[in-house]
C-alpha cells in the first residue's frame, strides 16, 4: 500500500502502528507517514488530500487510508524525519519507526486503545 505513494525511501518513514502490520502482528486501519517538507507540499497542493487539524492548530493531510505529516514523537512539534530515520526498521524496502521507539511512544501516550499494542510490542521485543 505504501509503495503506491511512489516516494523515495529517503523522503519518508511510516510511523504509528504501521510496523505492526509490516511485522504481521496485527492489521491496521490507517497508515501514518512522516515526510520531508517538499513531499508534504506536493501532497498539500493535490486537491485529493485534505487537511485534518489538531487542537493546537497544526495539521496533517489525509487521503484514503493515508495520514501524512511533518512530525511524530517530536518534543516541540518541529519536523523530525531525520531523527525518526536515524533508527528506522526497514521491511520490504519501506522504512518504519523502530518497534522499540513505538513501544516507548505508546507507553507514554497510555491510551486505552494502545494497551494491546503495548503488550504485543513487549512480546515481540522480548
Amino acid at each position: 500500500m505504501v509503495k503506491s505513494l511512489d516516494l523515495a525511501p529517503c523522503t519518508f518513514i511510516v510511523v504509528g502502528s504501521g510496523i505492526l502490520a509490516a511485522l504481521e502482528l496485527r492489521d491496521v486501519g490507517d497508515v501514518d507517514v512522516i515526510v520531508t517538507p517538499e513531499i508534504f507540499q506536493r501532497f498539500e497542493d493535490d486537491p485529493s488530500w485534505q487537511r485534518k487539524y489538531f487542537d493546537d492548530g497544526t495539521y496533517y493531510l489525509i487521503c484514503g487510508v493515508f495520514e501524512v505529516g511533518l512530525s511524530w514523537d517530536s518534543h516541540d512539534g518541529s519536523p523530525n524525519l531525520a531523527d525518526l530515520k536515524s533508527n528506522e526498521h526497514v521491511v520490504d524496502e519501506i522504512p518504519f519507526v523502530a518497534p522499540a521507539r513505538l513501544l516507548t511512544w505508546k507507553e507514554k501516550m497510555s491510551r486505552p486503545k494502545d494497551q494491546a499494542d503495548i503488550q504485543t510490542l513487549r512480546d515481540y521485543l522480548g
